[in-house]
């Protein structure tokens, strides 16, 4: 019980957090009391109506005046109102909470509608409401999925160790997104019980399509972030990304003096996303580019000169940079506080800049290995498919709907920003792990093209039959090869066991006491059934158009793996990590043999064995101590029925 209680308080502020968090931006809104005169400028903003006027039971009534220069309006109601007379309103398609208002200059609009309290409703211009809540469906369903994410995780660590506190934080997540799902059939319900039940418990979420949750769900790359025990935090840093987008937004869209404690609060979020992984500034960056080129597509073609536009980019990349500098400070002062030196740290170490030979090569590798990378590796691997088939799904549709307003600039800084590590970096090939801002680009490209289809798919029609086949298959190439993924690294990690449980019995057998220590070389490789799992054979049609790329760019091939980003044995990894042999020796008392390291010399001597090709292969007992020689030690490969065994421990 002890261990249930820390979860639940976590969710309870998790979820008072998301619903202060809306009644927070809804107070931003200015309120405009009975009888006022709307303006202009109100209308353009949006506003809240305040002080409705209850004449009878159940009955409110709100005037106001028309300003001039209003175009038409659009009102917005939040809870269970019914229009009392709804001739003067014309309801919006699907939107459930939407009515258009027809108004003149001049004119005194009295509006009057049934319900138990006062209704919530703000008023605003078309385009204003057009914008917002195709805004708030975006962030909004990026946030959830976000919970979704987290509950991936969560399910696959529940998987490999049944804790209870992650079973009721699961439990917590799959309410959420199962809460979320009925929100997303919202408009079509019609029984009154159940409509007056979402609005009052969530009305601060609307989902215009499950595609983006599902695609970031689903992302084959998450079988490669899945594989690091202390990864759960992924999901969570989604999620802080989705906030800070949420909160900035006003500052992003509207000026440099509109909701600065909403950027501050997005300062704050993203200092916790990057305090989890770094690679969390690219998901904010295409969050930033695809937010922008939404706003950019919703307002008037060519309406937008280019100091507004420069102006809203440089209001989404302060945020970043402030959090960048307040990341940097938490961690000195964490660091002084517990005594923690940073010197030893190797982030700084992936720069290649400055570590080429000259800048022709500084240039020419990182565009060479860009190129083979996501050109001539997509077609083994389907994750990179999928990103190169939505990289230009975006050119297209710019394309498409030309307009100005920034729109190419906003599609071109969206791509690019998929690969702002690898030029922070001065390399084409960021690791897997590090590419989160993918599982958010690929669905997102989809959606714009597939969205307005599928909103229709209600009505019917061959274009919305086909666009949600599309979507479907894109889901599901994403899904068999995350599946893929896991599998193939949970086998191969079942093989590395077998073969480590091999070396502790040779170890036990010739020194059972464990007074000897032991020194670790050689490379271990995979067994023939997993490399034949892995490759793709030389004579695949996938593999001859790569090799063709490859000639061309000047470099050799290789081998073409089917899946992202293989890790290379285990077993391989610890024998280096972090500058030791600390992690062989974890590796050894996971499986029940723990074993004292050789000292220096001793290491020495059997790296010199080794280097001769005179180490004998597997154990051996040596001058004072035991030596390992991984090359050619293999174990009996498992039939892999299932994963039956523990993955905590090492984190690989």
């Amino acid at each position: 019980m002890k261990q249930k209680w820390p979860i639940l308080i976590f969710s309870a502020l998790l979820t008072a957090f998301i619903v202060l968090a809306g009644i927070w931006g809804n107070a931003q809104f200015e309120r405009l009391h009975s009888g006022s005169v709307l303006t202009a400028q109100h209308a353009a903003q949006g506003i809240a109506l305040d002080g409705w006027r209850q004449e009878a039971p159940g009955q409110w009534h709100f005037t106001f005046t028309v300003g001039e220069d209003i175009p038409s309006l659009t009102l917005c109601v939040t809870n269970t109102a019914v229009p009392l007379a709804p001739e003067s309103l014309t309801s919006l398609e699907r939107s459930g909470e939407l009515y258009a208002l027809d108004v003149t200059p001049g004119e005194t609009v009295e509006l009057m509608f049934t319900c138990s309290r006062s209704p919530q409703t703000w008023l605003m211009t078309s385009a204003f409401a057009s914008r917002a809540f195709r805004f708030r469906t975006m962030t909004q369903l990026i946030a959830l999925t976000a919970f979704v994410t987290m509950g991936m995780v969560l399910l696959a660590l529940y998987h490999y160790k049944h804790l209870p506190e992650l079973g009721y934080f699961l439990l917590y997540l799959v309410i959420m997104s199962v809460w979320a799902l009925m929100v997303f059939f919202f408009p079509a319900i019609r029984n009154r019980l159940l409509q007056r039940i979402l609005r009052s418990f969530f009305s601060l979420t609307v989902l215009a399509s499950a595609l983006l949750a599902a695609g970031l769900l689903l992302w084959p790359y998450h079988g490669e972030i899945l594989m690091y025990s202390n990864q759960c935090g992924v999901g969570f840093g989604y999620l802080l990304c989705a906030l800070a987008l949420a909160l900035a937004l006003p500052h992003l869209l509207c000026g440099w003096r509109n909701s600065l404690p909403g950027a501050c609060g997005a300062v704050v979020c993203l200092c916790f996303a990057l305090g989890l992984y770094e690679s969390f500034a690219p998901v904010w960056l295409t969050l930033l580019c695809a937010a922008l080129l939404l706003d950019a597509a919703a307002a008037e073609p060519h309406s937008r000169k280019a100091g507004k536009i420069w102006g809203s980019i440089l209001r989404g990349l302060w945020p970043l940079a402030a959090a960048l500098v307040l990341r940097k400070g938490l961690t000195a002062l964490l660091c002084a506080a517990n005594g923690v030196s940073g010197q030893d740290g190797t982030a700084s170490k992936t720069i290649f800049w400055f570590q080429r030979d000259s800048v022709r090569a500084a240039v020419v590798i990182p565009v060479r290995e860009w190129l083979t990378n996501y050109l001539a590796r997509a077609f083994g691997i389907p994750a990179l498919a999928l990103l190169a088939l939505a990289s230009w799904a975006v050119v297209l549709w710019v394309l498409r709907h030309r307009g100005g307003n920034g729109r190419a600039l906003f599609a071109a800084g969206l791509i690019v920003s998929q690969f702002s590590l690898g030029i922070l970096q001065g390399t084409g090939a960021p690791m897997a792990r590090a590419v989160q801002c993918f599982a958010v680009f690929v669905p997102f490209a989809a959606w714009l093209w597939l969205a307005p289809a599928l909103d229709r798919g209600k009505q019917g029609g061959a274009k919305a039959i086909i666009c949600a086949a599309l979507a479907g298959a894109m889901l599901a190439v994403e899904l068999i090869s995350l599946t893929g993924t896991i599998r193939y690294n949970r086998d191969r990690w079942q093989y590395e066991e077998r073969l480590l449980i091999k070396t502790a019995d040779e170890l036990n057998d010739l020194d059972p006491a464990g007074t000897l220590p032991v020194a670790f070389v050689g490379q271990a490789e995979l067994s023939p059934e997993l490399q034949d799992r892995l490759v793709i054979p030389a004579a695949n049609p996938a593999y001859k158009a790569a090799y063709l790329i490859y000639t061309v760019l000047g470099g050799p091939l290789g081998d073409l793996d089917r899946y992202e980003n293989p890790q290379t044995m285990v077993i391989n990894w610890a024998q280096d990590a972090f500058g030791g042999k600390e992690q062989i020796a974890l590796l050894m008392q996971q499986v029940g043999r723990p074993c004292a390291l050789a000292d220096a010399d001793q290491q020495d001597a059997a790296d010199t064995l080794a280097e001769a090709g005179e180490a004998p292969v597997g154990v051996s007992l040596q001058d004072g101590y035991l030596l390992v020689n991984f090359t050619g030690w293999t174990a009996e490969c498992p039939q892999y029925p299932r994963y039956e065994t523990t993955m905590g421990g090492v984190t690989p």
